[in-house]
């Protein structure tokens, strides 16, 4: 397995310290995982759990505008 270094701030430090202790993970592990997650070229396995998920009637569709309502355009 291949080994790197980096050089962080010590508040990004502690920051990684606390996350991964926080998930009980050795920082190696908490960095792994991370890293792989943000290379991967796929979407999380619970994206589309959320699709639909949020209800709330301030959202709502804005008005749409009437095709004849766009201004006139310069022909390329």
């Amino acid at each position: 397995m291949g080994q790197i270094t980096i050089y962080l701030p010590d508040e990004q430090a502690r920051a990684i310290r606390k996350a991964a202790r926080s998930r009980k993970r050795s920082v190696s592990e908490w960095a792994r995982e991370q890293l792989a997650a943000g290379l991967s070229k796929e979407w999380p396995p619970d994206y589309r759990g959320i699709l639909g998920a949020l209800h709330d009637d301030s959202f709502v569709r804005p008005t749409q505008l009437e095709v004849g309502n766009d201004a006139l355009r310069e022909k390329l």
